[in-house]
């Protein structure tokens, strides 16, 4: 329980440190958005599934081009012996008519397992896609662990969505 209230923590603190670059960078350019998301995640199996929060921001970089660092916390039920803390980023392309985009991208996170006697880390490729639309944004996404130099059988599948602040 420690764990999670230490890694929920520097969560917020991340955001409150995210929303204050946004806060800057919005003055600036009116396409930049900070968003909270809530989701879900499983394995190819589909047996079990994890709750999933999180923040990222959209930054622009030209018309139709943007990257998104993000930081997601993930758990099991409400077992928070063992959470699973992805920050990274991705490079997206949008599609669409003006407030009613969808948009397609792909980037690394970083995949920290943080239980109760062990710290895991290892790196994961994200594909995803979904739609944006006035303050909110749909994502699927998926998600293959990397280990070593070879390739780690896991694959996760999540969704969630995001409201703009």
């Amino acid at each position: 329980m420690r764990k999670f209230i230490l890694v929920f923590l520097c969560l917020v603190l991340a955001a409150a440190s995210v929303s204050s670059i946004y806060a800057e960078t919005s003055a600036s350019s009116d396409r930049s958005k900070f968003y909270i998301n809530l989701g879900a995640i499983t394995d190819t199996a589909v047996d079990t599934f994890w709750w999933q929060a999180g923040v990222m921001l959209d930054l622009p970089l030209g018309n139709n081009l943007f990257l998104t660092p993000e930081v997601m916390l993930s758990g099991w039920r409400f077992d928070f012996n063992e959470v699973s803390l992805y920050p990274g980023a991705t490079i997206n392309l949008k599609f669409g008519d003006k407030g009613n985009e969808f948009f397609a991208g792909a980037g690394l996170l970083i995949y920290l397992v943080l239980a109760p006697s062990d710290v895991d880390t290892n790196f994961a490729l994200k594909i995803h896609g979904g739609y944006i639309g006035g303050n909110i944004k749909l994502t699927l996404y998926y998600t293959h662990l990397l280990k070593d130099i070879g390739w780690f059988l896991p694959d996760y599948f999540g969704a969630n969505i995001g409201f703009a602040l």
